[in-house]
């Protein structure tokens, strides 16, 4: 009966939790992120102040539960959906892939608005890295694959070779946030530039928008033997 009372008061808890995460997220896109105060987050929740500051301390700490939760969920889809590929290359095409279909989504498109947002604390801001670690994670061993199987070239297997391709992944965000490029524009962009750079054509007479002779979208993305490809990098 005990253990029974227990699983029924932390059902009740994750609800409440998540009702309250969402009713911010509801003020915050309402009223801006320094619009909200506690006391009218707990109103609109239909709640106490005190039952809110019982799960959390500040509005701060509401959002980034929220985004840890998606980010989380994201990596953990992503890593299951990664095991079922061999291909290094295809891998990490995915990664690209995923990254930039989430982030094209209203609910993502929110949350990465609001990282970018200066009212949030700086250390609000390295906790949400600690969440991202697990998308490095993925980059890094995608990366080290290929360049075991011979898919990539040295520089891959620098640590330098993650940050760049995650700090590419942020900063085509504000393009998909705006809606000034597709998602499958920004995946073929980064797809073609980790692959090629940004000398000569690509692979197959590809120009720089990512097309072919025939203006069909360019197939191959990381796929080396074009110019510059990242297994010829190194020369």
């Amino acid at each position: 009966m005990a253990e029974q009372w227990a699983e029924v008061l932390d059902e009740h808890r994750a609800r409440q939790r998540r009702q309250i995460m969402t009713v911010a997220l509801e003020l915050v896109s309402e009223r801006g992120l320094a619009g909200v105060s506690m006391s009218a987050l707990a109103q609109r929740a239909g709640i106490s102040r005190a039952t809110l500051y019982h799960y959390f301390p500040d509005l701060e700490q509401v959002l980034l539960a929220w985004v840890g939760e998606e980010v989380d969920a994201f990596v953990a889809e992503l890593a299951l959906e990664l095991s079922g590929l061999d291909d290094p290359v295809a891998r990490l095409r995915r990664i690209i892939d995923a990254h930039v279909t989430a982030f094209s989504g209203a609910e993502h498109r929110f949350g990465a608005d609001l990282l970018q947002s200066d009212a949030l604390s700086p250390k609000v801001r390295e906790e949400v890295g600690r969440h991202l670690s697990g998308l490095r994670g993925l980059v890094a061993d995608a990366l080290e694959d290929g360049r075991r199987a011979g898919c990539f070239g040295p520089l891959a297997s620098s640590p330098l070779a993650v940050d760049t391709v995650v700090s590419l992944l942020g900063a085509l965000r504000p393009h998909l946030l705006a809606g000034t490029a597709a998602p499958e524009e920004v995946s073929e962009f980064l797809s073609g530039l980790l692959a090629h750079g940004l000398v000569g054509e690509g692979p197959e007479g590809v120009d720089s928008g990512g097309r072919g002779p025939s203006g069909d979208a360019a197939t191959g993305g990381l796929v080396p033997g074009g110019p510059r490809s990242w297994a010829t990098v190194d020369d």
